[in-house]
C-alpha cells in the first residue's frame, strides 16, 4: 500500500520535470526558428535594398542617356592631332533628318574652326532632298572655306544625286567609289492625282480661290491648264538653275554638253569621271594611303531624337513634303 503511494507520488514529479524540459526544448527551438527568420528577412532586406538601388542607378543613366540623345553631342570628340574631319551627308536631305542643314552646319562649324583639322571631307550616301537645305549647306562650306582656307573634299558612297550633288560641287574635289552612282541633276514636284477614286466615293472637293492660282494642285480635283503650265515653268526654272550652278563651279573641267547634264539621268563614277562631274574615282581608304596620309581620320557625327533613329520623323516629313514642294531628287 505503502509501495503505491510511493509511486503516485514520484510519477507526478517526473511528468512535472519532463513538462518543463519539454517547454525548455520547444522555447529553444522557437527561439532559434526566429533567430533563423530574422537572419532571412535580413539577408533578403540587403537584396531589396541592392536591387532598389541598381534600378534606381540604370534608370537614372538610362534618363541621362535619352536626354544626351535629344540634346546631341555633335560630334564623337574634336582632334587634338592632325586630322581629316569626316562629316556625314547621309540620307534624304530634308530639316528634320540626319542630313538637315542645322546638323551638317553644326558639324561643319566645329571642324573648321580647329586647328588642328586639316582637310574636311563631306561623307555622301543621299538621294538628294531640299534644295533650300542644300542652298544652306553650299553657304556655309563657302563662308568655312574664306574663313580657314581649308581643303575640302566631297567623297560619294552609293549614291549622290541631285541636292546632295548640288552640295558637292561646291568643295574642291569630288571623288566617287566604283560602284557609286552620281548625277540627277535637275528639279522634280510630283502629287497624285486621285480625283477619279474620290469621284467614285462620291466625294467632291470645292475649291474657292482669291486668284486663279491659288493654293497649287489638289490630289482631290482634276489639276487644270494653268495649274500645270505653272507648275512645269517652276520646275524648269529651278532645275535650269541647277544646271547653270553645276556649270559655274566645274567650269572646264567639264566635259558635256548643257542638254547631256540636264537631262536628269544618274551616272556611273566612270562615267561621272569621263563627264568631268567628279575628280576621280576613290574610296576613303585610297585617299587614307596617299594624301590623307599620317592625319588622323575624325569621323563627326549628329545625334537625333530617339524618334528619329526609329524613323518617324523622316517617314512623316516625306508624307507631307512629297506633295507639292519641288525637290531635287
Amino acid at each position: 500500500m505503502s509501495e503505491q503511494n510511493e509511486q503516485r507520488h514520484e510519477k507526478p514529479d517526473g511528468t512535472w520535470q519532463g513538462a518543463i524540459i519539454e517547454v525548455a526544448a520547444q522555447a529553444a527551438q522557437h527561439f532559434a526558428h526566429q533567430e533563423q527568420r530574422e537572419k532571412h528577412e535580413a539577408t533578403w532586406r540587403k537584396v531589396r535594398r541592392a536591387i532598389f538601388m541598381g534600378l534606381a542607378v540604370g534608370g537614372f543613366l538610362t534618363y541621362w542617356m535619352f536626354v544626351r540623345s535629344l540634346a546631341g553631342s555633335g560630334v564623337e570628340g574634336d582632334p587634338t592631332t592632325d586630322a581629316v574631319a569626316l562629316i556625314p551627308v547621309q540620307g534624304e536631305i530634308a530639316n528634320s533628318t540626319r542630313a538637315s542643314a542645322d546638323k551638317v552646319l553644326a558639324m561643319l562649324d566645329r571642324a573648321c574652326d580647329n586647328k588642328k583639322v586639316k582637310y574636311i571631307v563631306l561623307d555622301i550616301d543621299s538621294p538628294g532632298g531640299s534644295p533650300t537645305e542644300a542652298e544652306r549647306m553650299v553657304s556655309g562650306l563657302n563662308q568655312c572655306r574664306a574663313k580657314s582656307g581649308k581643303p575640302i573634299y566631297s567623297i560619294i558612297g552609293q549614291i549622290g544625286a541631285s541636292a546632295s550633288y548640288m552640295v558637292a560641287v561646291h568643295t574642291d574635289r569630288i571623288y566617287a567609289g566604283r560602284y557609286s552612282v552620281v548625277g540627277s541633276i535637275g528639279a522634280i514636284m510630283r502629287y497624285i492625282d486621285a480625283s477619279e477614286a474620290a469621284s467614285k466615293l462620291g466625294l467632291t472637293e470645292h475649291v474657292f480661290r482669291s486668284g486663279a492660282l491659288k493654293g497649287g494642285v489638289s490630289p482631290w480635283s482634276k489639276t487644270s491648264p494653268e495649274d500645270a503650265a505653272l507648275n512645269t515653268e517652276l520646275v524648269r526654272q529651278m532645275g535650269q538653275g541647277f544646271v547653270d550652278d553645276v556649270i559655274a563651279t566645274r567650269g572646264q573641267r567639264l566635259h558635256a554638253t548643257r542638254d547631256v547634264i540636264s537631262s536628269g539621268r544618274i551616272w556611273t563614277s566612270a562615267e561621272a569621271l569621263d563627264m568631268g562631274l567628279i575628280d576621280g574615282v576613290a574610296v576613303l581608304e585610297d585617299l587614307k594611303a596617299t594624301q590623307f596620309k599620317g592625319l588622323k581620320i575624325t569621323k563627326y557625327d549628329s545625334r537625333a531624337p530617339v524618334s528619329r533613329y526609329l524613323g518617324l520623323d523622316e517617314t512623316f516629313h516625306s508624307i507631307l513634303s512629297d506633295a507639292l514642294q519641288p525637290r531635287f531628287q
